[in-house]
């Protein structure tokens, strides 16, 4: 049986099971019947134009492959493209090597701040027909570290002005800290009657206030993550926020924020028509944690239409009161009544450092990453999750690290803080421990821990660790628990490990220190 022999609704199977790229390039062209198959909106209404891409991650295709595709397979289906995905390197070309009618989504990674700046200036790069025609549009910028101004404000503006159909903005999606944005109200003159849809990573807090007072005047949608908190609260003017048809509303800060109560709810209020509401957050308050009694009096009740409230939010006190301590089950109890279900709290006492945390969050858990965990961690499936970091002023033992394995099946990236001697630890070869298997971790950082974690992950009677993972740890540390890298019972584990460490620790390294690693990287 021949390949064309097989029904269409055999074929489509086949073919959504394949990458897209290297089926136009074998195989359009080959058979008319083929070509009707691959001319099916399955195929043709979204291309990504990349080697690789999980970001951040960006890899352009090969050169072969994009002649290919601009001389042969691009021109075949130009009519059927609705949205594109390419590689900033690429984006003259495969937009000259077509008339793409009907293409109105754009996603351009990898593309460098100045020359964003020049395909936007140039009206020769980009023809007048594509300048009306997309309206949504994503934009990972790299490189130019350091400018003497923000270029990505500058980018912004020039994407507003040269998209005038403009409905939908997503200017670096990517948790990148160079791409932050820093908005001048001096100098960000732009307006737009079209754009419904805006997703921004902003240096301060405070420069939302420029998103929202009335530029945008049709913003129904807008997902902001932000670096800092105020830089000058003095200065705030919560009455300039014009955001009558704002109906979504996202909110993540990269860094704890300690301008919750004097920026955050003073701005939420002012969003009356809020139907959906998402909160991801770390703030410091001083005296009281953000439980559902302040989230009800502070949020709930300001917004009659609101339909959905997702939430992760950190909330830390310093000097906390030591003769009050909250349990989990008294933060629970705040919940109580609260109109969205399945929330989560999670209270932490740290006495060495004076500090309390209070985790709340809702389920299925909203973020791809968890941080400081200490033993009272509630312990459930978080499939999502693929970076996770451990803290804690009492020991981690070995059944705690078996439930956080359990907890994230699929965690990437490992961190551990934690200086305490473990309790229960193996009195000899013989005792059984639960062995432990990581199968997807590939960073582990163990540079400020006691050295019974470090045993913990590289004794092969406790831990199995996948092969070619990165393990950041102290040099001396390393060499006392391994017995100068002779000892038997870590071997297995280290052979399978590129170790990191500091060149700053050490003047000479041990003769068996790099045969005993898979590779041993100074930094």
């Amino acid at each position: 049986m021949q390949l064309i022999d097989l029904p269409d609704e055999i074929l489509l199977i086949i073919f959504r099971k394949l990458n897209k790229i290297e089926l136009f390039c074998s195989l359009l062209g080959v058979h008319q019947r083929l070509d009707r198959v691959l001319h099916d909106s399955i195929f043709t209404n979204t291309l990504t134009l990349l080697e690789k891409f999980s970001p951040p991650d960006i890899c352009s295709l090969s050169p072969l492959v994009l002649d290919r595709l601009c001389s042969q397979v691009l021109p075949a289906i130009e009519h059927k493209i609705q949205w594109m995905n390419l590689e900033g390197s690429s984006l003259e070309r495969v937009l000259s090597s077509g008339n793409f009618l009907h293409l109105f989504g754009l996603g351009v990674y990898g593309i460098t701040k100045t020359y964003a700046l020049h395909l936007l200036s140039d009206e020769t790069l980009l023809c007048h027909q594509l300048r009306k025609q997309i309206s949504s549009l994503a934009v990972q910028t790299t490189g130019n570290v350091g400018y003497p101004f923000d270029l990505n404000e500058l980018i912004f503006t020039n994407l507003i002005y040269t998209f005038s159909n403009l409905k939908s903005l997503d200017l670096n999606p990517f948790k990148v800290y160079h791409q932050i944005t820093t908005m001048s109200k001096a100098h960000l003159s732009v307006y737009s009657s079209t754009l419904r849809e805006l997703s921004i990573q902003l240096r301060w807090i405070d420069d939302c206030l420029y998103i929202l007072d009335g530029r945008f005047d049709q913003l129904c949608v807008f997902n902001v993550k932000v670096m800092y908190s105020s830089r000058s609260r003095s200065l705030l003017d919560f009455d300039q926020v014009k955001s009558s048809n704002l109906r979504s509303f996202s909110f993540t800060n990269l860094f704890e924020i300690d301008c919750y109560d004097e920026f955050l709810v003073p701005l939420l209020r002012r969003m009356l028509k809020l139907e959906e509401l998402r909160l991801y957050m770390a703030c410091s308050r001083r005296k009281s944690f953000v439980d559902g009694n302040d989230l009800k009096a502070n949020v709930i009740e300001f917004f009659p239409r609101l339909k959905v409230f997702i939430f992760a939010i950190y909330s830390t006190i310093r000097d906390y009161d030591k003769m009050n301590l909250l349990t989990n089950e008294d933060i629970q109890k705040t919940f109580l009544e609260f109109p969205t279900e399945n929330i989560v709290s999670c209270v932490d006492y740290f006495p060495n450092r004076n500090e309390s945390q209070c985790y709340v969050y809702t389920l299925p858990f909203p973020l791809t990453s968890y941080e400081r965990i200490a033993n009272n961690f509630q312990d459930g499936l978080f499939p999502s999750v693929r970076k996770v970091s451990l803290f804690d002023e009492r020991p981690f033992e070995h059944q705690f690290f078996r439930r956080i394995q359990k907890s994230f099946p699929l965690l990437e990236e490992l961190s551990v803080v934690n200086r305490q001697a473990q309790n229960e630890k193996s009195k000899n070869a013989n005792d059984y421990l639960p062995l432990i298997y990581y199968k997807h971790l590939s960073s582990l950082d163990l540079l400020l821990v006691h050295d019974d974690y470090i045993e913990e992950f590289l004794l092969d009677t406790k831990t199995s660790l996948p092969f070619n993972i990165n393990v950041n740890v102290a040099y001396e540390a390393i060499h006392r628990v391994t017995d100068d890298f002779r000892r038997i019972e870590t071997r297995m584990n280290c052979s399978k490990v590129n170790c990191l460490y500091s060149s700053f620790e050490i003047s000479r390294p041990s003769k068996h220190f790099e045969g005993y690693f898979r590779s041993t990287v100074s930094y």
